[in-house]
């Protein structure tokens, strides 16, 4: 006995129209299930449980377009790769691979086959870029102007 209202007798009262607690079964005409087919039940029409009719893909898409696009953890690589390589080193010949890496991303599902090629390419131009500014620094260390030149005056040798 809970106190709330309960039957006296302490008999728990169904409530009207389930038969008075001897019969717990579903009233006529009444789908415990809804108005959903269940799981492993075959509709009509319909031969087998997990049975898709060609033509009837559902929640895919209608036929001949691809379901999702192609990877693009390359070009989103390759645009960090240029993003970091423009920020940290000042390369600014990156600025292109950012532009063809982003033109990439935004073409990987309606145009697969050209994402792959400007991702390429800014490989390339990353690739390029880095070698030039190799070159440079190299050039520059054997012409001596980053070595500090101890004969000037006001460095630290001087009296």
């Amino acid at each position: 006995m809970s106190g709330y209202g309960d039957p006296p007798g302490g008999e728990w009262a169904a409530p009207h129209g389930y038969g008075g607690g001897q019969d717990h079964g579903t009233p006529q005409g009444w789908n415990a299930y809804g108005p959903y087919p269940q799981a492993g039940h075959p509709q009509a029409g319909h031969p087998h449980p997990g049975h898709v009719q060609p033509g009837h893909d559902y929640g895919y898409g209608p036929p001949g377009v691809p379901v999702g696009g192609g990877d693009n953890s390359s070009a989103v690589v390759a645009l960090v790769c240029n993003i970091v390589a423009t920020l940290i080193c000042c390369n600014v010949l990156c600025i292109g691979g950012i532009v063809t890496s982003a033109i990439a991303l935004s073409r990987a599902r309606t145009d697969p086959a050209e994402s792959r090629n400007l991702t390429m390419w800014s490989w390339a131009i990353l690739g390029v870029s880095l070698a030039l500014e190799i070159v440079l620094f190299a050039i520059l260390i054997m012409a001596g102007a980053l070595s500090e030149d101890s004969t000037s005056s006001g460095g630290y040798g001087s009296v």
